[in-house]
């Protein structure tokens, strides 16, 4: 494939009003996100219920929440390659279904190996409908791509703060099975992905293939995906452990703030996506990756060292939130534009490794058992660390990644549509 890939122009292809278009797409596909995540996120309130349902201990808790995640993540890169092939559309309609029926019922489940089935098929509808749904949001004008994804990853934050403040209410008020009513937020999600506008269709010569998948991950993409995979794991750890250490710190197991820590936390990511892009109209990119994951850190000890439910403990909360995932928002941002005609399959390639890090929350979950769950969590928040050193390793090996200003890149080379970085006839390497 020897013609010039340029990224395609969205402002055409959204028709002659393309600011409305782009609002109304940005709009419905963030209450979409708000639906599909508020089920996902209900599932980390339910872990202490879970735990004492199915008579399981620390290790097998931390499982079942790492399957559901596994099953979320690790599948986005197919079904974001499905997605640029047959359409972002339907494949995210389906993932929002599936998710949201299949999860809605996990409080229910009458076995370990039952749960396990919704959760992984959950997890899987929450697969299909992140990519797929990225690559929809990114056909707005270029100009606004970023705002509107990190808009779009707000949603998501709201949702999965939402999730738990409501289901624990639902289950205090009706019971258990009233859980099941959440299924409607899947279902609306559906609804409100088949009202957006179809996205730009990407021509056939240059429509992305498996065998490029090799290309992608040797470049910036892949490198990418690994700060993603270590600055996710501290976030996994804080969603999944926090209920468990604060029964450990005898609150009972449905206890309002149990939903409101979570709360707090995920609303604060919301507003830190948002924040990060903005920083980058005047800071590097990079300098802002790495300055909020390392001032992570020092926020999430705090919440430790505070005591549990006073202001200081959710301002804690809230720093953690806010600096622990800004940099998500940029780093898929960045991620799309290395791939414009595979923007689908990027964005599922950064989202697979929040599944490594979940894979890696296993660990964490055994070593709660012998060490506590206090020092396996502080051990996990380490995680920061080299994602903070990796990003800057990255900002010096593709000095055009850096940049305060995101730059459209196109790529004149055989291995199209792809941003492999060594080819020598890459404009990445020309920047």
């Amino acid at each position: 494939m020897n013609a010039t890939l340029t990224s395609p122009a969205p402002a055409n292809a959204l028709g002659k009003r393309p600011y409305l278009v782009a609002v109304w797409t940005t709009s419905t596909l963030t209450v979409a996100h708000v639906g599909v995540d508020g089920v996902l996120g209900g599932m980390t309130a339910l872990g202490p219920m879970l735990q004492a349902r199915l008579d399981v201990g620390e290790a097998a808790l931390a499982a079942l929440v790492a399957m559901l995640w596994v099953a979320s993540s690790l599948s986005q890169p197919l079904f974001g390659l499905l997605a640029d092939r047959v359409g972002a559309r339907s494949v995210a309609a389906f993932g929002a279904v599936a998710a949201g029926v299949l999860l809605s019922v996990v409080a229910v489940a009458p076995s370990a190996p039952v749960a396990i089935l919704l959760l992984v098929g959950g997890g899987l509808g929450s697969g299909a409908f992140h990519p797929a749904a990225a690559a929809i949001v990114h056909a707005v004008p270029e100009r606004r791509h970023g705002l509107a994804l990190s808009v779009f990853g707000a949603g998501g934050a709201v949702g999965l703060a939402a999730g738990p403040v409501v289901v624990l209410a639902i289950i205090a008020a009706a019971g258990t099975p009233a859980a099941a009513w959440t299924a409607l937020a899947g279902l609306i999600a559906a609804a409100l992905l088949l009202a957006t506008p179809r996205p730009p269709a990407v021509p056939v010569a240059a429509r992305f293939a498996p065998r490029h998948l090799p290309l992608v991950l040797r470049g910036p993409v892949g490198m990418i995906t690994l700060v993603v995979a270590f600055a996710s794991l501290p976030a996994i750890t804080f969603a999944a452990a926090v209920p468990v250490w604060l029964v450990d710190a005898g609150q009972p197991a449905d206890a309002a703030l149990i939903g409101w820590t979570l709360a707090a936390y995920n609303i604060a990511a919301a507003a830190g996506g948002i924040g990060a892009i903005t920083a980058t109209r005047w800071l590097r990119r990079a300098a802002v990756v790495a300055a909020t994951l390392l001032a992570s850190l020092p926020a999430l000890y705090l919440v430790f060292a505070v005591p549990v439910g006073s202001i200081a403990y959710f301002v804690a909360v809230i720093a953690a939130g806010a600096l622990g995932n800004a940099a998500l928002p940029l780093l898929i941002v960045v991620a799309q534009d290395l791939a414009p005609y595979a923007v689908a399959t990027a964005s599922g390639l950064v989202g697979a490794a929040v599944g490594v890090a979940a894979l890696a929350y296993v660990a964490v979950g055994v070593a709660q058992e012998p060490i506590g769950v206090t020092a396996a969590m502080r051990l996990a928040y380490l995680a920061v660390l080299p994602a903070a050193a990796l990003t800057v390793a990255l900002a010096r090996r593709y000095p055009a990644l850096a940049r305060a200003v995101p730059t459209r890149l196109s790529l004149v080379c055989p291995c199209a549509p792809c941003l492999c970085g060594s080819c020598p006839r890459s404009q990445l390497n020309r920047h």
